[in-house]
């Protein structure tokens, strides 16, 4: 797959999607996506949105945003993407995992999801779902609990959502069942903090004909999350290059979120996939900080704490997306730069690009952070003024 973030982590020879950027949302039929043909120069959202919305009509004055300097953030989360390596790993590996993200202040752990297409990493019962013999969620929520970590548990994701067709109805059904059986399973737990929508929006997202679609799939989810548990649902958009920041959020404000329901929205930073720079990431920060306040959404940054080396945009490698852990000069720099306009910070993604056991790079981010992690001893608030609303 060719789109760089959040989906599976490449294997040896293998390949990376991504909670990506390249793939968006096209054109709906019959209750399936069709993501054959995407316009990645696509004109900004001041034009037209192929949608029963539309700019003219969603135009609005944001509020000046003013946000006091944070000038010592902390980050307290982090995203883990499963796959074969991760996934076959026992329970004193990932206790060791959960020690190191609590020896750093993380207190929040983002499953990305409990299943990659067919493959689940659990013992799942679903009908069409590939079991995994051990389980690896329970390993998670158990050492989560011992460090006091609160996990969110990502839903299965469909790779046909970034390269083919996403058939709607059909995933529905599925997501529906899974979270029935992860809500059976492990709804007790004393770690289980939450849930996450594995399926991405974007700005691009907006301009496609039937994006409706997609969020009332969305909203679904939300609504039976609600229902089971009472507990907050989180999503992690993005935005593309050049983003209109006023455009995109005054379609979050009048069309995402009442559709959609979900409690957190943890903005991607875009800066490791190098679609964006720290400067440009900024603004689309400021201008949804007060679109989630207003909704009492909690508003969170997802710093990206890996640079691209391969795949789009960086160049037209055809063995798609590759990165290498950042460094930790840059990765403050971006820290700093949402810092003063969310509630809390984390990051995609721990096991490969901040894992103290692994040579290189990782240990090398892993322990800059520590180190300033200790440096400041007390944590300062990364608040944008109002308390965190969890429905």
């Amino acid at each position: 797959v060719v789109c760089p973030y959040r989906s599976p982590r490449p294997e040896p020879g293998g390949y990376r999607p991504c909670l990506g950027y390249l793939f968006a949302f096209c054109l709906f039929g019959q209750g399936v996506i069709d993501l054959g043909t995407i316009d990645l120069k696509a004109e900004s959202l001041e034009t037209r949105i192929a949608s029963p919305h539309t700019l003219e009509k969603l135009r609005v004055t944001q509020p000046q945003v003013t946000q006091p300097q944070v000038t010592q953030p902390q980050v307290t989360g982090a995203f883990i993407q499963l796959a074969s390596s991760s996934a076959g790993k026992g329970s004193s590996w990932w206790n060791d995992q959960l020690a190191a993200m609590r020896a750093i202040g993380f207190d929040t752990l983002i499953v990305q999801y409990v299943a990659h297409d067919r493959r689940s990493y659990y013992p799942s019962r679903i009908e069409g779902i590939q079991p995994s013999e051990e389980d690896t969620i329970q390993f998670i929520l158990d050492a989560a609990s011992e460090a006091e970590v609160k996990v969110f548990l990502g839903l299965p994701l469909d790779g046909s959502f970034w390269t083919g067709k996403f058939d709607v109805s059909a995933r529905l059904r599925c997501n529906q069942a899974t979270l029935r059986e992860l809500h059976q399973r492990y709804g007790v737990h004393p770690a289980l903090g939450g849930w996450y929508l594995p399926e991405e929006l974007s700005d691009l997202t907006a301009k496609r004909a039937h994006v409706d679609e997609l969020l009332d799939y969305l909203g679904e989810l939300t609504s039976q999350a609600h229902s089971l548990s009472k507990l907050p649902v989180m999503i992690s958009p993005y935005f593309g290059q050049k983003p209109d920041a006023e455009a995109y959020a005054v379609w979050w404000d009048q069309v995402a979120l009442p559709a959609l329901g979900v409690d957190i929205v943890a903005l991607q930073d875009g800066v490791g996939t190098r679609r964006t720079t720290i400067a440009q990431s900024r603004p689309p920060f400021a201008a949804l900080a007060p679109v989630m306040k207003r909704h009492g959404v909690d508003f969170w940054a997802n710093n990206e704490s890996f640079y691209q080396t391969a795949g789009w945009p960086v160049d037209e490698d055809e063995s798609g997306f590759r990165a290498e852990p950042t460094d930790f000069d840059r990765f403050l720099r971006q820290v700093r730069s949402t810092a003063p306009f969310v509630e809390k910070i984390i990051t995609f993604e721990f096991t490969t690009y901040m894992n103290p056991a692994t040579p290189g790079g990782s240990r090398q981010l892993y322990r800059a952070y520590k180190n300033y992690f200790q440096t400041t001893q007390q944590r300062e608030p990364v608040s944008n003024g109002r308390e965190a609303n969890h429905r």
